[in-house]
């Protein structure tokens, strides 16, 4: 299986810390976040990692060069190219089998064959990696059922409400099937702000609350980067 993993993002939202290197290279305990999530990839049966990287993108291939033998290539974008442009430009390297994609600024831990073999079993296009969250919604994308159903009725952007009670969320990791850029038109931009918003019958939700931590604000950062431990969802 193949990786693709999109590091081009400012992240201006984490500043100071992002303004003099990406988000994927602040260290979490003392390691990059780049790093761990490679180290994990590690783990199953990965034939190549693909980075997107624009912001500092010198600094990322510094920094692989120290990481070792794993097979990891980049994809440098121009300024202004979301994740669904990118993966279009891409496809050449995704085009014969399922793929895994992942918003590097993410720290991953999940179980990457047992994920991959619920989306093989649904037969759709996309699977989503979901958790329950309370965390501020300007910062996450949400999923909607409609009543007593498994039908998904709506994907919320970064919807600026209140959070009262939990909410399914999207968790930036998710199983592609080549299907997928037929999928994709030319005006969307994000993979899956735009895109899966109109594939809701050809998506598989998978729910998995303890193999993603996310840092969404300086502060949240500072939380995980100094924490003992580093499982569990960032409910922050």
């Amino acid at each position: 299986m193949k990786v693709l993993m999109t590091c081009a993002g400012m992240n201006t939202e984490l500043r100071p810390f992002t303004d003099m290197m990406p988000k994927c290279l602040l260290p979490v305990k003392a390691k990059p976040i780049l790093f761990h999530n490679l180290e994990w990839l590690q783990k199953f049966n990965i034939d190549e990692v693909i980075l997107t990287t624009s912001y500092y993108h010198n600094q990322i291939e510094l920094a692989l060069k120290k990481f070792g033998s794993f097979i990891v290539s980049t994809h440098k974008q121009k300024g202004g190219v979301g994740s669904a442009q990118s993966l279009s430009q891409l496809s050449y390297k995704f085009e014969n089998d399922d793929f895994l994609f992942l918003r590097g600024d993410n720290l991953y831990n999940f179980d990457i064959d047992k994920h991959y073999k619920s989306h093989k079993d649904t037969g759709k296009t996309i699977s989503i990696l979901s958790h329950m969250t309370m965390g501020d919604s300007k910062f996450k994308t949400f999923i909607k059922y409609k009543n007593d159903s498994d039908k998904i009725e709506k994907i919320s952007v970064r919807p600026d409400y209140k959070m009262t009670k939990e909410l399914l969320a999207t968790s930036g990791a998710c199983y592609l099937s080549p299907e997928i850029f037929d999928k994709i038109e030319k005006k969307d931009r994000h993979l899956i702000d735009d895109t899966f918003p109109k594939q809701l019958d050809d998506i598989n939700v998978i729910v998995d609350n303890t193999s993603v931590q996310f840092f969404n604000t300086a502060k949240e950062y500072l939380s995980i980067a100094n924490s003992k431990g580093m499982t569990g969802i960032s409910r922050m």
